[in-house]
């Protein structure tokens, strides 16, 4: 007889089993839980012992699987170890986890599963012995607890070591404890926990302590105890509550000192302290150096520096990307004849409103600069001669309109775009200032762009771009 064929009777005598009324007689009347589960995890058949272990019905656990049961910190290794059956050789595992009852007490279980394959090597259905294991375990726990405690209080410890109950009275200190905060062994049975903390801080030393009473975790507390001399001990720990039964609540607490660490922090404080006030007056010297190295001091808007910075990357980028660029340069009108009538100051206010104009009807891509004296430049990306010349006439419009104290205030605009010829930006700013004078000479108050004085009416055309 072949293997295969030997295999092929052994599965159909398996399954005979699994089927057979002898089979399931016994399977019910098992003393422990027995299941069996499909590969994706459904239960298909449940012994009355699993049922009891668990508290369901065995018609409600056949709508649930075995993940709807199992403590979610074991469903991961549950599945890594059902895997590892479907994807090998093996046959069987064994486990030890956690299940949820119904009313939502954890069952410590032994599973003890084997994987049930067809005689084509198809995984049917796994077979899962379950033996409930809780008592072992929380005795082995209780062990465990014990070995644990008195490994910790071992007399050599450096750190400090102290065992209370729940009202804070000393079951047991260890020697670093006792020689730290100067206290003989005899002295111990009578001393409970706020006996040894600090006035200052002993009411919130307490309730860091009962927090964690209360929630019955580990964790870290920092303690100002008070030595039998006087001094201040600062102490970090960390804070465990165990209870053996209903009414018995055992606090231990490991620390370790440290009061100079501590002392030392505070004085990196106090020096951090004084470094970040530094940092932040340096960063506002930085920032009003920068503004003064950016800004014009009179308008506030773009100097001449920044502005040649912006026309530079624009005018690389035009080159790059074969995008438009203009650039506008505007005069005051003028402005020498306002001076000497007016005097400087009033002509520094004409100046600084004129820039608050220009910023605020500009696009918030252009870049506003003061191009010296009573000349402003206006960057205009993305734009060309056309759209250009119109915002040239808003400039103008917009300063024409505006409300002045002594009299008048207009502009002359030069725009100008960049052409194919141009190699360098200093050719647009030229170009753009031979349309200003342009503009001047033909009578000021007006947009004049550069290519216009080759058409027969320049002024027709400004004009129509006005219009």
């Amino acid at each position: 007889m072949t293997r295969a064929r030997c295999r092929k009777d052994c599965y159909s005598a398996a399954d005979s089993l699994l089927t057979s009324e002898d089979f399931f007689g016994a399977f019910d009347h098992f003393c422990v839980g027995l299941a069996i589960v499909s590969p994706d995890g459904r239960w298909l058949r449940v012994n009355p012992a699993f049922c009891a272990m668990l508290g369901y019905r065995e018609e409600e656990l056949r709508q649930m699987t075995f993940v709807d049961v199992s403590h979610p910190d074991d469903i991961g290794i549950s599945i890594t170890r059902d895997c590892e059956l479907l994807g090998s050789d093996k046959v069987s595992y064994q486990l030890r986890k956690r299940y949820l009852r119904k009313d939502g007490n954890v069952v410590w279980a032994l599973v003890n599963a084997s994987l049930v394959r067809g005689p084509d090597g198809r995984p049917l259905h796994f077979v899962a012995q379950i033996l409930d294991v809780t008592a072992q375990h929380r005795a082995e726990e209780a062990l465990r607890e014990s070995e644990e405690r008195y490994r910790e209080l071992f007399e050599s410890a450096s750190d400090m070591i102290q065992v209370t109950d729940a009202t804070g009275r000393f079951l047991l200190v260890n020697r670093a404890w006792r020689e730290t905060l100067g206290y003989e062994a005899e002295d111990i049975n009578r001393l409970r926990l706020p006996d040894v903390l600090h006035p200052d801080y002993r009411e919130s030393c307490l309730q860091a302590w009962e927090r964690l009473l209360a929630s019955d975790s580990v964790g870290t507390i920092e303690m100002h105890f008070l030595a039998r001399d006087g001094r201040t001990i600062v102490a970090e720990g960390k804070v465990s509550c165990c209870r053996p039964d209903a009414t018995t609540v055992i606090v231990r607490g490991i620390f370790r000192d440290i009061t100079e660490r501590r002392s030392f922090e505070e004085l990196l404080d106090e020096y951090r302290r004084d470094l970040e006030e530094m940092n932040h007056k340096l960063a506002e010297a930085n920032a009003r150096l920068e503004l003064l190295a950016t800004t014009d001091p009179l308008t506030g808007l773009n100097n001449r520096l920044i502005f040649q910075h912006r026309l530079e990357d624009e005018f690389q980028r035009t080159g790059r990307y074969r995008v438009p660029l203009s650039l506008a340069l505007l005069d005051v009108d003028h402005f020498k004849s306002f001076n000497d009538t007016f005097g400087h100051p009033a002509g520094d206010v004409v100046l600084v409103e004129v820039g608050r104009l220009l910023r605020h009807s500009a696009r918030i891509t252009d870049v506003v600069a003061r191009f010296g004296g009573e000349e402003f430049a206006i960057l205009l990306p993305n734009t060309p001669l056309e759209g250009a010349v119109h915002l040239g006439e808003r400039f103008r419009h917009v300063i024409e309109s505006a409300v002045w104290k002594h009299r008048p205030v207009t502009i002359s605009v030069g725009i100008a775009s960049v052409t194919p010829d141009m190699n360098q930006s200093g050719a647009l700013v030229s170009a753009a200032d031979a349309a200003l004078y342009r503009a001047k000479q033909l009578g000021r108050n007006r947009v004049e762009w550069a290519g216009s004085e080759e058409l027969a009416d320049t002024v027709v055309i400004s004009t129509t771009f006005r219009s």
